[in-house]
């Protein structure tokens, strides 16, 4: 230490302003390193986790229920028939009687779930559903 303390008074007034400022310089440069630039980063960070946030709530606040606007336009047996087709399934028979609505219905067993399913979700009322296996695929028989 005190050969240091000697060393350092040896040196001129002007190399002592020097050695000073270039500590000072890396200082400056080890904050920015260690301290402002994580900082930056971590905003900018949030920054685009806000504005992600924000587009899903407009999108979710602006979404408007298709489901509705199709059950208000299209009668239940064109929604049923226009599914169907749509799922890769086969529309064998369609009667309506009265207030119920006979339907067979044959395709991959997967498919015909997943159309049964959303039949369901949407709401549709089942009365009766006869499923049947035929070959590789699934028949069904409902009544809604």
């Amino acid at each position: 230490m005190e050969s240091t303390l000697r060393a350092w008074k040896s040196l001129s007034l002007r190399e002592r302003y020097l050695l000073i400022c270039m500590a000072l310089l890396l200082l400056c440069g080890l904050l920015y390193s260690l301290l402002w630039q994580p900082t930056q980063q971590q905003l900018a960070g949030a920054e685009r986790l806000y504005q992600q946030q924000w587009v899903l709530s407009r999108r979710v606040l602006l979404a408007q229920p298709q489901q509705e606007m199709s059950v208000a336009t299209q009668p239940l047996p064109a929604r049923l028939s226009e599914r169907a087709t749509a799922a890769g399934l086969d529309l064998h028979q369609m009667e309506v009687d009265g207030d119920q609505l006979r339907l067979s219905i044959s395709g991959e067993a997967h498919a015909l779930l997943s159309w049964l399913a959303d039949l369901e979700r949407d709401g549709t009322p089942l009365l009766t559903l006869t499923l049947q296996k035929r070959e590789q695929r699934l028949e069904a028989r409902l009544v809604l």
